[in-house]
C-alpha cells in the first residue's frame, strides 16, 4: 500500500506511529477513544458531585451540631456614613446586614451557642423563585459556586458573634444552595 491508496484517516495514523493499520482497525480504534472520553467526562462528571457529599458527610461527624434558620448574608463593604445613618437614609443592604446580626444574635442565645477557637459551618443559600422545580430538585445541596463570596458570609458571622475574631484560628466553611435557608455549625 502506498500513500496514494490511504486514506486522510489512515496517512494520519501512519505519520504519528510509522505502521500501517486497515480502515476498519482505525474505526475501531476512534470508537474506542470517543468511548474511552465520555468516560472521563461522566468520571469527571460525578467527582464534582461527589466531594460536596464527602465534605458533608466530614463536618456532620462532629458530636454537636447548632442550627440558625436564618438566610446567610454577606458583610457589605461598610463606608464611613453608614455608622450614622438612620431609618429611611440607610442603604437597603447596610439594614438587611444588620437586621442579620440582630436575628442571628437572638437564635445564638436561645441556643446557647458561642464561637470556638476552631469552627467548623455550613452556609445554606436559599435558590432564586424564578428557577424551574426541576432545577431547584438537581440543585439542591449543591455546592454554591456565586456570589457572595464565602468569606463574606463568614465575615458577617464572626463580626455578629465576637467582639475579636482573632482567636479563630481554623475555619472550615462550605456553602450549599438549599429549598431553606439556615446556617450550621459543628462542634
Amino acid at each position: 500500500m502506498n500513500e496514494n491508496q490511504m486514506s486522510a484517516a489512515q496517512y494520519k495514523h501512519y505519520l504519528k506511529t510509522g505502521k500501517l493499520v486497515s480502515e476498519e482497525l482505525l474505526r475501531k480504534h476512534d470508537k474506542a477513544v470517543s468511548r474511552f472520553k465520555q468516560q472521563e467526562a461522566e468520571k469527571a462528571l460525578s467527582e464534582e458531585k461527589a466531594p460536596s457529599e464527602s465534605l458533608k458527610n466530614t463536618l456532620q461527624s462532629y458530636s454537636k451540631e447548632y442550627t440558625f434558620e436564618i438566610c446567610p448574608v454577606s458583610a457589605p463593604r461598610m463606608s464611613s456614613s453608614d455608622r450614622w445613618k438612620t431609618g429611611k437614609d440607610k442603604r437597603p443592604i447596610v439594614a438587611k446586614y444588620h437586621d442579620f446580626k440582630d436575628y442571628l444574635r437572638f437564635l445564638t442565645k436561645k441556643q446557647n451557642y458561642t464561637v470556638k477557637p476552631v469552627l467548623k459551618i455550613e452556609f445554606y443559600v436559599e435558590m432564586p423563585k424564578s428557577w424551574s422545580k426541576k432545577k431547584k430538585r438537581e440543585m439542591s445541596e449543591m455546592p454554591h459556586q456565586q456570589k457572595p463570596d464565602i468569606d463574606n458570609f463568614l465575615k458577617a458571622f464572626l463580626d455578629t458573634l465576637c467582639k475579636e475574631d482573632k482567636f479563630v484560628w481554623n475555619v472550615h466553611a462550605l456553602k450549599f444552595w438549599s429549598y431553606e435557608p439556615k446556617i450550621k455549625v459543628f462542634e
